[in-house]
């Protein structure tokens, strides 16, 4: 009966796990959510409300970051203008996924009105 070495044994490990696996993350976005709370607690800033910035904000940021960077020529010259400089041109200097819709460059998420909400639920926001 042929005996198994190690690369052998690793080899067998490695195809249990891959036919296996799922969906793996590490760890689950209550809990992350929960650092918040657990780091921030009783702090009175928390129930500050908050005026959510809106699609005319989000276009006047990016607009504020656009006419300082084109201050530099490598910027000016992929970005030679501000209708160039879109919100996936912005994800791309960012080097975000231009594709991938991203909070505070594509959307504000709404009911988050206070410190708290906008830290705690942002924490888990996708990039």
């Amino acid at each position: 009966m042929p005996r198994f070495g190690l690369q052998g044994r690793a080899l067998s490990a490695l195809a249990i796990c891959l036919l296996g696996a799922s969906v793996a993350s590490g760890y689950a976005h209550e809990v992350h959510k929960d650092f918040f709370d657990l780091a921030f607690k009783g702090r009175a800033s928390n129930g500050r409300a908050l005026t959510p910035p809106g699609a005319a904000d989000l276009v006047a940021f990016r607009r504020f970051v656009y006419e300082r960077a084109v201050r530099h020529p490598r910027f000016a010259q992929r970005y030679p203008t501000w209708q160039s400089f879109d919100a996936a041109a912005f994800k791309d200097f960012l080097q975000l996924n231009p594709a991938a819709r991203v909070v505070a460059i594509d959307h504000v998420p709404a009911g988050r009105t206070t410190l708290r909400a906008v830290i705690r639920e942002g924490s888990v926001d996708p990039d």
